[in-house]
């Protein structure tokens, strides 16, 4: 479940439109996709005399959020069961390239597609772009903020298990990174202060810690508000408090991930 949601991509060739989240072809690529993975698993055993048989996952409930008709991308969320085990998933289908005909289906954070895909408007648009900030740059303003934070150790991390990851189950080189994607959830407001914009917003957070706790890839959805002031060129940045505001977000992200309550709501 942690390998399938953790950041890989898998590709699938289909017709030039966009197949449904529950095409033929995209199920024969995730039923291909969980045989590797049981595969790979089993390959990886230490001891492959030890513990219960490892059963191939399946996959049902498949159903789409949302299609962003500009960038022609479906996003589609399923549920994968393993034994007694049911766990939520998501995905995304499109070009490979923007004005492509051959098709991907890439895994992806089920929190992101919801808010991604969720909130569009009749013509498959957006409805919240970080304005008046814009997404590219509350993006870019965004990963120079956690820089600091250790995303370097984390990339460097993630591209060296890419290297290693053969065949079918490949990683994508976004979702690699330690800040794997950022959506807005809503608009962003002016601060009384009149200093910048608070914007309310879901990060896929690689995280280190709990990769190496849990010894399989680890992705969080990061939950929370952020402001971001102007600079002295025109520019934006995360405000002063960025880096306390994200690293609590993340300590309620890795909480939440093993069932502790928020530890803001405690006293």
């Amino acid at each position: 479940v942690a390998v399938i949601g953790g950041g890989i991509g898998w590709y699938a060739f289909a017709p030039a439109s966009v197949p449904a989240c529950d095409a033929a072809s995209t199920r024969k690529t995730l039923d291909s996709l969980m045989r590797r993975v049981s595969m790979d698993v089993r390959m990886r055993r230490l001891d492959p005399d030890a513990g219960a048989v490892i059963e191939t996952p399946t996959v049902g409930g498949m159903r789409e959020v949302g299609y962003r008709k500009p960038e022609r991308i479906r996003g589609c969320t399923a549920v994968m069961t393993q034994g007694d085990s049911r766990e939520p998933m998501a995905y995304t289908i499109g070009p490979t390239e923007p004005k492509g005909d051959d098709m991907v289906v890439r895994g992806a954070d089920v929190a992101i597609v919801e808010a991604r895909f969720g909130n569009l408007d009749a013509d498959g648009r957006p409805l919240y772009n970080a304005e008046p900030i814009g997404r590219e740059a509350m993006e870019k303003a965004f990963r120079e903020g956690a820089a600091p934070l250790g995303a370097a150790r984390a990339a460097s991390a993630a591209r060296m298990r890419a290297r290693t990851d053969p065949g079918l189950v490949r990683k994508d080189p976004n979702r690699s990174r330690e800040i794997a994607e950022i959506e807005p959830t809503g608009p962003c407001r002016k601060l009384e202060d009149g200093t910048g914009h608070a914007c309310p917003l879901i990060v896929e957070y690689n995280d280190s810690l709990m990769s190496a706790l849990s010894g399989s890839d680890s992705s969080l959805p990061v939950k929370g508000e952020f402001t971001f002031v102007e600079d002295d060129n025109g520019g934006w940045r995360v405000g002063d408090d960025f880096a306390q505001t994200f690293m609590r977000k993340v300590l309620e992200a890795r909480m939440g991930s093993i069932g502790v309550p928020n530890p803001s709501l405690r006293q």
